[in-house]
């Protein structure tokens, strides 16, 4: 069977899926598989964005014959026009699972909302490296490569302002998720994707903080001289000095407070602080 022949049955069997989903007239109800479900909707858009690419490159090969070549181009330019809808429907469906993450966040349970942010989103080569460590060193070697792109504050308040926090995580068909110390690690190898998370003001522990300062610190042949944080002994610069400057950030004020208002006489913190 040759390779059109097994692309053309994929796209009908894929296209049959889509319209059972249709039909099953369930998706006019919100719930804790919509976001799910969006999710998986969003991953199939990005395939027919990537079939979409391939068909077009396809028809502007010079082996196709010379009567059918402006046609073959008027081909590829309309699937080129495709593939930026695509992109908008991409962009779309993203702020619409986040959106969903949000109706089905529930007011039952119990304390107060935790959100979810984005640490790393990683694809391509920087994924397969996440990928290599997991698979070699296990979790850990993989949370701790990864932790590199979380700048603590920064993240959190980034994520708050610009309203990418999550009530739970974005699961989607094929992910794996471990936990490892304040880190939440999403792998998908089969589409070479890794994404992991951490719940707002979540502090990780210090031995995952020392570990990603030794991953980034070269090694000196001679070692300089450091001054110590405050008589702890911690070298300027390092995520571990810069955790002990901040742990004592005033708690992230509730919904309706202010940063700026003064605390209740006698009052508790309500916050741990944190930093990387």
């Amino acid at each position: 069977m040759s390779p059109l022949t097994v692309s053309a049955a994929s796209a009908s069997e894929a296209a049959r899926t889509l319209r059972e989903l249709a039909r099953l007239g369930e998706l006019d109800r919100t719930g804790k598989a919509a976001p799910v479900v969006i999710g998986d909707l969003r991953s199939a858009v990005l395939s027919m964005r990537q079939i979409v690419d391939q068909l077009a490159l396809a028809h502007t090969s010079p082996a196709i014959p010379a009567a059918a070549r402006a046609d073959a181009l008027a081909t590829a330019d309309e699937l080129h026009q495709s593939g930026t809808i695509f992109d908008d429907l991409l962009s779309s469906l993203d702020a619409a699972e986040q959106a969903a993450d949000q109706v089905t966040a529930t007011a039952a349970e119990t304390g107060p909302a935790r959100e979810w942010v984005t640490v790393a989103s990683l694809h391509g080569d920087q994924a397969a490296e996440a990928l290599e460590l997991l698979e070699e060193e296990g979790p850990e070697g993989a949370v701790v490569f990864c932790s590199q792109w979380d700048s603590g504050i920064d993240t959190d308040d980034e994520a708050i302002e610009s309203r990418r926090t999550r009530p739970s995580l974005p699961l989607a068909a094929g992910d794996q998720a471990v936990t490892v110390d304040a880190y939440t690690l999403v792998t998908n190898p089969e589409a070479g994707q890794v994404a992991m998370y951490r719940l707002i003001d979540d502090l990780p522990s210090m031995a995952i903080i020392e570990a990603q300062d030794r991953l980034t610190t070269p090694t000196l042949a001679t070692p300089t001289p450091t001054v110590p944080v405050e008589g702890e002994g911690a070298a300027p610069g390092s995520r571990s000095a810069a955790r002990r400057r901040t742990e004592s950030r005033p708690p992230r004020p509730a919904s309706g407070a202010s940063w700026f208002d003064p605390p209740a006489p006698g009052g508790p913190s309500q916050g741990r602080g944190r930093s990387l």
